[in-house]
């Protein structure tokens, strides 16, 4: 009996606890409540802020980077809105995007003009002024390679214009007749410029512009070339890890302007 008595006290004792802690939380459960839902309610009522993501690889590192800044130290949600250079400025200019992290200024240098003369955009920063883009060729196809055993190539390749001299050396396997030319992204406002670019020095007698679908495409077609000693002339743009861990050759081109030549940061203007 002793032994059964000591153990309903026991139950006593912890029952008693757990309806005072039942009570004790009853009683603090609305004010928590009522503090998360405010706080709740509190994010809900911030806008979200809408990035661009026109598609390449430092835009989209720059918008997570940024977005885990405005996210966790500002308490603001964020989205993405993928889509070409063109169609991710005219979101930023009206108002759809609010933020656009890259962009090159010269291959829309006429639009962006107007849209900051206009205050519809507002330039932040300037990410890279260091930045290149255009037709790039292995190092080797000009200099060539002792060490690996490969000759030049085409030694006198300076310009883009010098590639009339060599379409024979960048043959197009699919079609011997015509060297080939790796262009830009399709959808990117660059290839427009690029195939524009190849007509006007009247290359596209010489070369077919060839089209490589997307940015991992053609990137890899540099690295399968690189790494076999072969040749190749192609679209591509740096500061970008291809440029970084191969050695190409930027092509001499017309000059532009330097006040247009750059990669920028821009949002949209508070309305």
């Amino acid at each position: 009996m002793k032994y059964l008595s000591k153990i309903s006290n026991l139950k006593l004792f912890l029952t008693l606890l757990l309806v005072t802690s039942i009570i004790a939380l009853t009683a603090c459960a609305p004010d928590q409540q009522g503090k998360d839902d405010k706080e709740k309610e509190q994010v809900e009522k911030k806008e979200t802020i809408v990035f661009a993501d026109p598609g390449w690889d430092s835009v989209r590192f720059h918008n997570d980077v940024a977005k885990l800044i405005i996210e966790n130290g500002y308490g603001y949600p964020t989205d993405a809105t993928m889509g070409s250079t063109p169609a991710t400025f005219t979101g930023l200019r009206n108002g759809d995007i609010d933020i656009l992290m890259e962009t090159w200024t010269q291959n829309i240098e006429k639009v962006y003009n107007e849209a900051i003369d206009a205050g519809d955009i507002i330039e932040v920063s300037t990410n890279f002024d260091d930045n290149a883009q255009g037709f790039y060729v292995p190092t080797y196809v000009i200099k060539g390679d002792p060490e690996r055993g490969i000759d030049p190539m085409a030694p006198d390749l300076k310009t883009v214009k010098d590639l009339a001299k060599y379409p024979e050396v960048f043959k197009d396997v699919e079609d011997p007749s015509k060297g080939r030319i790796y262009g830009a992204i399709p959808g990117w406002k660059v290839d427009e410029i690029m195939r524009e670019k190849v007509k006007t020095y009247e290359l596209d007698k010489l070369y077919n512009y060839f089209s490589p679908g997307s940015d991992t495409a053609l990137a890899s077609s540099i690295a399968a070339a690189y790494e076999k000693g072969e040749p190749w002339v192609g679209y591509y743009w740096e500061p970008t890890w291809v440029i970084g861990k191969y050695d190409m050759t930027l092509l001499e081109d017309e000059p532009y302007s330097k006040k247009n030549g750059k990669m920028a940061m821009l949002v949209n203007s508070l309305q």
